[in-house]
């Protein structure tokens, strides 16, 4: 059987290890659930964790070596926006990259999934000046 292999590139280490457990379990979840619906394609979906280290540079040697040799067909991430420019650049003519968090709206060739700022302050401004008159 063909499989389609996904990195989910996350920090392990440091403040933005915090998010780890809970990305990993989502991602754990979400192939759990993509394979009892038959795969990708008809194809088995395995997850790759990888560690994205302290760093910009640590992040994308962990998803060029992920590419490499894991042979991932992918690289899901939720890193730190100060890595996100690195792993692009690494992974952008070689396989698709999938950024999860909240970003600042300059993602060039990534595919995110998070919200900007913008999107998640006006419809709260919008909601205090509506329902609370606030100026």
């Amino acid at each position: 059987m063909n499989t389609v292999r996904i990195g989910l590139l996350i920090a392990q280490q440091g403040s933005a290890g915090l998010w780890g457990p809970s990305a990993e379990a989502c991602g754990r979840l979400a192939v759990d659930e993509i394979n009892r619906q038959s795969g990708i394609l008809k194809r088995h979906v395995e997850l790759h964790v990888i560690d994205a280290g302290l760093s910009a540079q640590s992040a994308a040697d962990a998803a060029s070596r992920a590419v490499r040799e894991q042979r991932v067909s992918g690289v899901v991430s939720m890193i730190p926006s100060y890595a996100r420019d690195s792993v692009a650049r690494v992974t952008s003519d070689r396989v698709p990259l999938v950024y999860t968090p909240q970003f600042e709206g300059f993602a060039g060739s990534v595919m995110t999934t998070g919200e900007t700022a913008d999107e998640l302050i006006s419809p709260a401004l919008r909601w205090l000046m509506e329902r609370k008159g606030a100026r």
